[in-house]
């Protein structure tokens, strides 16, 4: 993988706008912001994602989330951000760093994987009530991979390739916080995009509870990638479910 010369100029205008602001995750949600105060989050939450990935030869490489968690070199999943009654300003940081080795009767494969994947977001609330908050947005999505991927079959070697670089894709999408309750209320976030990369989308649906300045929020989470350049993965699917907490300074 490798940054094309020709990305779309509004992922250069939107990263570097949006640069100096704060970090948050797109998928735990607060309540609505009333006046045009911002208020600060930061966020900690644990994916228990599971890996799924296919190399340009077609084998499949799939790491479950338990077997991540016994490989997993490091990891960081979190953020911060702002927000006031109209935009809001976010980004999802996660870092991980993990090594498999598998195999059967047949076949015995190695994986490595190490990356980051940064979502960094502005959005616009088109409606903001006591009911819901719905926001569009619009960002990019920055991923940097350093993989490899050996394959052996009856003691043959038959696939074995490394890569390491980077994409930038534009992305725009929507969120919406359904308030069920003044305490219980249910986040929704979805993007999708291009650029570098064929194609990438995430999506997200969970419940949140209200604690006063601290959410506690849970769901599914799922993202995928598609590539057209990459001589490792065609494709990279991270999905599994999702909880963390959120601070509201």
């Amino acid at each position: 993988m490798t940054i094309r010369t020709h990305i779309a100029s509004v992922v250069t205008i939107l990263t570097t706008s949006i640069c100096s602001f704060l970090f948050a995750v797109p998928a735990l949600a607060a309540g609505p912001a009333d006046g045009p105060e911002w208020r600060f989050v930061g966020d900690i939450y644990l994916w228990g994602a599971q890996v799924d990935a296919t190399t340009t030869s077609g084998q499949q490489a799939n790491i479950p989330f338990s077997t991540l968690i016994d490989n997993l070199e490091m990891a960081f999943m979190g953020g911060l951000g702002a927000q006031n009654n109209k935009w809001t300003a976010k980004a999802d940081i996660i870092y991980l760093d993990v090594k498999d080795k598998g195999s059967n009767q047949i076949a015995s494969g190695d994986v490595e994987l190490k990356g980051w994947i940064v979502t960094p977001t502005v959005g616009y609330a088109v409606h903001n009530s006591e009911q819901a908050r719905v926001e569009v947005l619009a960002g990019a999505r920055y991923l940097w991979l350093d993989t490899g991927v050996t394959v052996n079959a009856n003691g043959t070697q038959v696939f074995n390739a490394s890569d390491s670089g980077s994409n930038w894709d534009g992305i725009v999408g929507m969120r919406a916080d359904i308030n069920l309750s003044p305490k219980w209320y249910l986040p929704v976030y979805f993007d999708i995009g291009a650029g570098d990369s064929k194609s990438t989308w995430q999506g997200f649906g969970g419940i949140g509870y209200r604690f006063g300045k601290v959410d506690a929020v849970a769901g599914y989470r799922y993202l995928d990638y598609a590539f057209d350049d990459s001589p490792v993965l065609d494709d990279l699917t991270f999905k599994g479910f999702i909880g963390g907490i959120r601070f509201t300074l």
